[in-house]
């Protein structure tokens, strides 16, 4: 066992030095064993860490550019192999135009002028956001395209199902398979497909998964009938996972099962507040663990490509401060740990949750649920191990390896300082090569959250304070 003073031998000073700051004063330190098996539960990818966007973003071509420097520093410093997913509420509302036309239609053109008072326009630069029109063109894929070489990235992108129909499906589609190349993941037909039914912009009362797969299958044609390799995923539903299950089994080409999640919500709700963002929720482990069952049985990965704190926008004081730090450094290991294949946290613009800030191209800053996101990528390609801890509390600990590395993260959401005591045999032995504290004043700071590399050969006592986490890394 790695005990108090065989840890001591391992771990940084400067990584699990208490905060200062009054807010966080954990006064006394509760205890902690974390056991460390050898025992495998999943895989971080390489590109497991994402970011999804409104689609309507792409009506600013010079947004997803190679030359919107800041952004592409941005992307690349959260990862060298992530995925942009373009979807969200907008997608469905939104307008495409071509040499082939605008595809306009009734239904589109009263679906646009509704959906200009949707508050997900926030969620846009301010150029977009400021006008509430325009079109998604070839140049702006053939921007996003240059884009994703730039940063290394690639791209899951959705066609309007909700609105939209199968011509415009199929031109759109062919533009995308043909300028994004290998930069392509899949095609996903419609954002949160499962909230359709009773919109008077999109469906009846009566919709239900049936038609939803007609139509799906009647937009994978369209594309297909120019394009037949062109990759699609779905259904990219907001919470129904029986329509996640139907699909994988009626599916024979699909290249993903996706879904989204939100911790909680609405963001109008009082009790959505940071103590019950840092519970657990169980329902996270409902959800993961139908979606690896599915992905097993459809020997399809699963991705959630859209979450994020707080449904509705975003809770002020909690989902653009610290808090959201350590839930998404938290959620992000714990969805590897249970077979998710990827996340891709919503954001964008101004908006409250968004974990990179636009206010104008070349105009851009990161904002606290971004450092969680980073916290979580230093497991990029790792092979997961099972942890315990005991007592179990609101200690997180996650272990993984990768070749010859070995990887220790732990996330303290009490407001109480844990000692702790680390039994890991395979690391017993190794030198201690990095360290990273992950630290804020207080739940609800949106600044001085602090990144901080720091020295590795600086024995001490291991404690984890209050609302810390630390990455430690052997080699």
């Amino acid at each position: 066992m790695l005990t108090r003073r065989r840890f001591s031998a391992l771990a940084s000073a400067s990584a699990l030095t208490p905060m200062r700051a009054a807010s966080l004063d954990a006064g006394a330190s509760s205890k902690a064993i974390v056991e460390v098996l050898d025992e495998h539960v999943g895989i971080v990818r390489p590109d497991f860490i994402g970011l999804s966007y409104e689609s309507t973003q792409l009506y600013d071509p010079n947004h997803f550019s190679p030359d919107n420097l800041p952004l592409v520093d941005a992307f690349r410093r959260l990862s060298r192999h992530g995925v942009l997913r373009l979807g969200g509420n907008l997608s469905d509302c939104s307008v495409w135009k071509s040499d082939a036309g605008d595809f306009m239609t009734p239904k589109l053109r009263a679906a646009v002028e509704h959906g200009r008072t949707y508050w997900e326009w926030r969620l846009c630069s301010p150029s977009v956001d400021a006008r509430r029109n325009g079109a998604i063109t070839p140049s702006a894929i053939a921007k996003l395209r240059a884009f994703l070489d730039a940063t290394g990235w690639r791209v899951i992108y959705g066609l309007n199902f909700g609105s939209g129909n199968a011509a415009r499906a199929g031109d759109e589609g062919r533009h995308a398979v043909d300028i994004l190349g290998d930069k392509l993941i899949a095609l996903q037909v419609g954002n949160e497909v499962d909230f359709y039914a009773g919109n008077p912009f999109f469906r009846s009362t009566s919709y239900d998964f049936a038609e939803y797969y007609a139509g799906y299958t009647e937009f994978a044609g369209a594309v297909r009938k120019s394009r037949p390799r062109a990759p699609f995923a779905g259904p990219d539903t907001a919470a129904n996972m029986e329509w996640v299950d139907r699909f994988g089994r009626l599916t024979s080409d699909a290249v993903l099962l996706t879904s989204h999640y939100y911790a909680m919500g609405p963001a109008k709700d009082p009790a959505m507040n940071a103590a019950r963002l840092l519970n657990s929720n169980s329902q996270l482990e409902r959800r993961l663990d139908i979606g690896q069952r599915d992905a097993a049985r459809a020997n399809i990965p699963f991705r959630i490509t859209e979450a994020n704190s707080c449904y509705g926008g975003g809770k002020p004081g909690v989902s653009n401060a610290y808090a959201s730090t350590l839930w998404s450094a938290d959620f992000l290991l714990q969805a590897a740990t249970l077979g998710c294949a990827g996340i891709d946290l919503h954001g964008g613009g101004d908006g409250l949750y968004t974990p990179i800030e636009s206010r104008g191209t070349g105009e851009v800053s990161v904002r606290p649920v971004y450092y969680g996101m980073q916290f979580a990528q230093l497991f990029a390609g790792a092979q997961l191990q099972l942890c315990r801890t005991t007592p179990t509390s609101k200690l997180r600990a996650y272990a993984g390896r990768r070749n010859a590395d070995f990887f220790l993260a732990l996330i303290n959401k009490s407001a109480t300082a844990i000692s702790l005591e680390i039994s890991w045999p395979e690391a017993t032995g190794r030198p201690l090569s990095r360290a990273v504290r992950l630290a804020g004043t207080s739940l609800d700071a949106k600044t001085n959250i602090s990144w901080t590399e720091v020295p590795a050969e600086l024995p001490q006592f291991a404690e984890l304070p209050a609302y810390g986490a630390a990455f430690l890394q052997w080699t």
